[in-house]
């Protein structure tokens, strides 16, 4: 009977490291499985350049009437004015030594601080807006 025991206890034995090798062997190849081999060596892949057709962008000629009329064109006195007047709104604040300028944009118009003597500063005023800016009028002035 002890003999049958032992053979049991083999027989357990065996099927235990029989069953432990089979796990790891499935376990072996489940793995390198789930990691291909790649290979070693990187693979360039030429990719042809695109073609370009060099082309030149159609040429218009030019009207020679375009349908404006012409009358409907800004004065040159007017043009004039308008280009004075920016000019000096971009100036301001001015501070001369008679008087000073400054742009009221609500109004669009210039406040014009007269300095004492009033009379003398207003002529002197005058003579420098008649010299420095003689499309501008006096309406586009306003006395402060």
């Amino acid at each position: 009977m002890i003999e049958n025991q032992k053979m049991k206890i083999y027989f357990i034995f065996f099927l235990v490291f029989l069953l432990l090798a089979v796990f790891v062997i499935l376990t072996i190849f489940t793995l390198n499985k789930k990691s291909p081999n790649y290979p070693n060596t990187i693979q360039t892949i030429k990719i042809p350049s695109p073609t370009t057709i060099p082309t030149q962008p159609p040429t218009i000629p030019p009207e020679k009437f375009t349908g404006v009329d012409e009358s409907y064109l800004m004065p040159d006195d007017v043009a004039k004015r308008a280009s004075q007047k920016q000019t000096l709104r971009q100036k301001t604040p001015l501070n001369l030594p008679y008087f000073s300028i400054d742009f009221d944009y609500g109004e669009d118009k210039f406040t014009l601080s007269l300095k004492d003597p009033q009379a003398n500063s207003l002529k002197i005023f005058n003579q420098w807006l008649t010299e420095n800016y003689p499309n501008l009028k006096q309406s586009d002035f306003t006395l402060k």
